[in-house]
This record gives C-alpha cells, structure tokens and sequence, in this order.
C-alpha cells in the first residue's frame, strides 16, 4: 500500500496540488485558474498512469 503512495508521479501530482491549494488560500490564484489548474493536474497524473500501463512489458506466463 505505501509503494502506491511513493510514486514519483503521485508525489509530483501532490505536490502540485498543495501548491495550487497554497496559491488559492493566499488570494494569488481566482477560484476559476485553480479548477483548471486541478483538473490539468489530475488529468496528467491518470494519463502518465494509462500511458505506464500501455507502454509496460507484459510479463510471460
């Protein structure tokens, strides 16, 4: 369980969204930027994930 949650990825992912999160709390970023902003991020994260998956060497039987 912990493997999953210390993935370069997923910590890239967090931390962009706790930055976004950061920039929305001190007034520096508009309600609007950070939706788009998540939705980018999350967007990338389960892409690069289907991407790894797709492009990994299948293992044989």
């Amino acid at each position: 369980m912990t493997e999953r949650f210390a993935s370069r990825k997923f910590l890239l992912a967090l931390l962009a969204f706790l930055t976004f999160t950061g920039l929305l709390l001190t007034g520096k970023l508009d309600q609007a930027a950070y939706v788009t902003l998540t939705m980018f991020c999350l967007g990338g994260y389960l892409g690069a994930n289907v991407i790894q998956k797709a492009t990994a060497k299948k293992e044989a039987p």
